[in-house]
């Protein structure tokens, strides 16, 4: 990070900027997860598109209200409007994103969060009730917060991969950015699926590497593991000119795998992950993210497809 100043459009941008990384995010075919065509019983694409509009609504006033109160506005609003669990590992990553400046790192903005900010996360967790939430020895999401939200995310690093995103300062993301700017810069400019392939080798890449923990949550850690070790074995080196990485057969095999068994083996904190490097990335400019004609455009391709099979 360089520490030059934001620009003045970047900060205007801000709610595109948000809604674009959230669509590119859910539209990409990540293994495991939503996207069009491929929906699951409680949760579908479009679900993730109505959160992607809340999202640009409500998260880029973190830094005026403060992160703790955006992303209870965003979960609020998206549980209105969607009545389920869509975004809440999101908007803890793009909240503090979006009160930070461009080209600096959220440090400052997580160090600055309050007890106050602890309060309206709880609140947006209980609100959301995501899966496999367990119980915490210390400052637990059913009990109100004494500390500072930085504070509570550092007890639960262990257990959560947004946690420790936030614990660590983001710098695991900041590494997912630098790599999609690789690979948005590597891309051949007439590869239509460019944006996808980088993200799903940044989600692919820190799957194999992390065991998921919203699948660790659910069906407990040892399947997690077992996940990431699947993706490690099947990962295989990819090239733009073998055609879109989401049609290899690696990747489809990999997909079926994940969605077979209950409770659901979906990577749903590295999805969040790779949303944040995203918007990040986007929001310093190192990557140009799809423009939301060519995302609904991909989208009605893939659903059209998926109904003749």
């Amino acid at each position: 990070m360089d520490g030059r100043e934001p620009a003045a459009a970047a900060v205007i941008e801000l709610p595109n900027l948000a809604r674009r990384a959230c669509l590119t995010e859910c539209t990409a075919r990540k293994p495991g997860n939503v996207y069009p065509g491929a929906n699951f019983d409680d949760l579908t694409h479009a679900h993730f598109v109505t959160a992607a509009g809340v999202a640009a609504e409500t998260l880029p006033a973190a830094a005026t209200i403060g992160v703790g109160p955006a992303v209870l506005n965003c979960v609020r609003e998206t549980r209105r409007e969607c009545g389920t669990n869509v975004n809440l590992g999101i908007a803890l990553l793009l909240a503090p994103l979006c009160a930070t400046p461009p080209r600096r790192s959220p440090a400052a903005t997580l160090a600055a969060t309050t007890v106050d900010d602890a309060v309206a996360v709880y609140e947006a967790i209980r609100l959301a009730n995501p899966g496999g939430l367990g119980d915490a020895a210390e400052q637990d999401v059913r009990s109100e917060p004494t500390v500072t939200l930085l504070e509570t995310m550092r007890l639960a690093a262990d257990r959560d991969g947004v946690a420790k995103a936030w614990a660590t300062d983001f710098n695991g993301v900041w590494c997912d950015v630098v790599g999609l700017e690789h690979v948005f810069n590597q891309a051949p400019r007439t590869h239509r699926l460019a944006w996808e392939d980088a993200t799903l080798l940044i989600y692919l890449s820190r799957l194999r590497t992390t065991p998921d923990t919203h699948i660790a949550r659910r069906c407990g850690e040892g399947a997690a593991i077992a996940i990431r070790d699947a993706v490690r074995e099947r990962h295989q080196p990819h090239r733009p000119d073998d055609g879109p990485l989401a049609e290899r057969p690696w990747v489809r095999t990999l997909d079926g795998l994940l969605r077979t068994g209950r409770p659901r083996r979906n990577p749903g904190t590295t999805a969040d992950l790779t949303c944040a490097a995203l918007f990040w990335a986007a929001r310093d400019g190192r990557i140009e993210l799809p423009t939301e004609e060519e995302l609904a455009a991909q989208a009605a391709h893939l659903v059209r497809e998926a109904n003749r099979r």
